[in-house]
């Protein structure tokens, strides 16, 4: 008991004073946020040791290790202690930084297949016990219908929002429209989902679920941050008036939480430069069957071509969270995934080989890629390992250019850096915004205030359900998107989920003067959209 109150009366860090989260506040803020950054850097602390990189964008699968279609930020993410859980141990593991535009910065390891292998296991052996009753409480249940607590050592300092967003090899997405022929779009976009896939060789905590409406806003490009404001502000001017890597343009990202229970996330990036986009929906169902989580993956993705009238239609495979007793979760994809282009007639299928009783963990899969309707005609075919390196063979060409051309190496690495919008200009209801006093003190381990600055915002969250409940307050509604949670699986070309706030923000832009506008309708292209 000592050591608690020793631990709980723990002074605050200086460095930070979040702005308070006020949900009625949440969707138009005038007032100003304090000037303050986030310092998240690798440090001891009682809830143990983990680190995560790459479900995500990209690959989704959670909200545990999800990340959408897309090219996570190339396995850009936290890591917040690893054996001794000390600022020098983790940059010994080929650590980068991501910044926010303030100059505050936060550790992300690079990782890799063979790092996370080595990884000391997400639960430390002091909660092994409780760990253990958690998983009995919640055994042959749907994870995602019940109101679960839990454990603050169970989960990492970041919002779920933004883990989901840190997304990798964009260079994929904004080069599908430069390509002339339509099969080499589609391998495009085919790389763009086997690099999402690379997320999954991480070890993860749980992330903190986002708060009903809570937002993020981020921004890619290949410029870094020095850590000093002013010379990154220089930096960043320069790099848009000068346009000195013309091939690879910045993207612009938001992101909102468009359900809470069960959790729904929606995203949308965006390249103006190139002309296309990618709305995500991460949709993923979690049971645990006493030996690992089976999670039901209904999270699609849309990706737009405007110029060529062109919608490519994602859905992603099924996963298992293997490891579970061992404490070392690792995340094992099965199943099968499609992309669907209707205007060309394109279809890829991929399929995962699944791993047997008592037997490896397998990381191989299958593919091809063929006219819709047909797919024992395959145009290609593709194959390797998810977590290694895949190929492509193309059918029908001249004799000895069959060979097969790689086609993702998960070695390899991305030019594109992720740049956090920072808790100053964004609205309350931003992710930092609301959650930046949790984080803070999760991670320099002082428990007992990260529970009960939780536990306000939380119940916070229930008071308002209450209120919506009983009619007494207005029924949640997005407000960059357009949810349709009816709309099955299937049919998702745009129906299910839209994005419809328009323009997103520029790097170093306040995002309070660029909210959406009430009966206007646009995508982050330029292009205005029909009712």
């Amino acid at each position: 008991m000592a050591d608690q109150q020793q631990q709980e009366q723990q002074p605050k860090p200086q460095h930070y004073t979040p702005r308070p989260y006020d949900p009625d506040a949440a969707s138009i803020v005038s007032a100003p946020l304090p000037h303050g950054h986030y310092d998240i850097m690798a440090s001891s602390s009682s809830n143990g040791g983990s680190s995560h990189g790459g479900s995500g964008a990209a690959t989704p699968t959670n909200q545990k290790h999800h990340h959408g279609v897309s090219a996570q930020h190339h396995g850009h993410r936290h890591h917040h202690g690893s054996g001794s859980g000390t600022p020098e141990a983790a940059r010994s593991r080929d650590d980068l930084e991501i910044e926010d535009d303030d100059g505050g910065a936060r550790t992300s390891s690079q990782g890799s297949v063979k790092d996370a292998a080595a990884a000391a296991p997400v639960v430390d052996s002091e909660h092994k016990d409780s760990f253990l009753s958690f998983l009995k409480s919640i055994l042959g249940k749907d994870v995602d219908s019940m109101r679960v607590s839990v454990p603050l050592w169970l989960l990492e300092p970041v919002s779920n929002l933004e883990y989901l967003a840190e997304l990798d090899y964009l260079e994929y997405l904004v080069d599908a429209p430069r390509h002339a022929d339509p099969v080499a779009r589609m391998v495009s976009i085919v790389s763009m989902l086997l690099a999402s896939l690379k997320k999954a060789t991480k070890k993860a905590k749980k992330p903190i679920n986002p708060v009903l409406g809570e937002v993020f806003f981020s921004h890619f490009d290949t410029t870094k941050s020095t850590g000093n404001p002013s010379a990154d502000a220089e930096a960043v001017s320069a790099h848009v008036v000068s346009s000195s890597d013309a091939d690879r343009p910045p993207v612009l990202l938001v992101g909102e939480q468009v359900s809470h229970h069960p959790p729904i996330s929606a995203f949308y990036a965006a390249c103006p430069a190139t002309g296309i986009d990618v709305t995500l929906l991460y949709d993923v169902k979690a049971k645990f069957n006493g030996l690992s989580f089976s999670l039901i993956n209904d999270s699609i993705a849309v990706v737009r071509i405007p110029s060529l009238d062109e919608v490519y239609d994602i859905e992603y495979p099924n996963a298992n969270l293997v490891g579970v007793l061992t404490m070392s979760f690792r995340l094992m994809w099965s199943g099968a995934c499609t992309i669907t282009c209707k205007k060309t007639g394109l279809q890829t299928s991929i399929t995962f080989k699944e791993k047997r009783w008592f037997g490896r963990d397998t990381y191989d899969l299958t593919g091809t890629i063929h006219k819709i309707g047909s797919p024992k005609t395959p145009l290609a075919t593709i194959s390797g390992a998810w977590n290694a390196a895949t190929h492509i063979t193309y059918a029908g060409r001249s004799s000895g250019s069959s060979t097969p051309v790689l086609l993702f190496d998960a070695a390899s690495e991305s030019p594109y850096n992720f740049h956090v919008a920072p808790p100053t200009v964004t609205p309350a209801n931003a992710s930092r915004n609301v959650w930046g006093e949790t984080m803070q003190h999760m991670v320099v381990g002082d428990a007992g205030a990260a529970t009960r600055t939780k536990t306000v915002i939380e119940e916070r969250q229930r008071e308002i359900e209450r209120a919506r409940t009983r009619g007494d307050a207005p029924a949640f509604q997005p407000m960059w998107f357009e949810y349709h949670p009816e709309v099955a699986k299937g049919t998702n070309d745009g129906r299910k989920i839209r994005y419809t706030g328009g323009a997103i923000p520029t790097r170093g832009a306040d995002v309070r003067e660029h909210l959406p506008q009430p009966g206007v309708k646009a995508d982050g292209l330029g292009n205005r959209l029909d009712d």
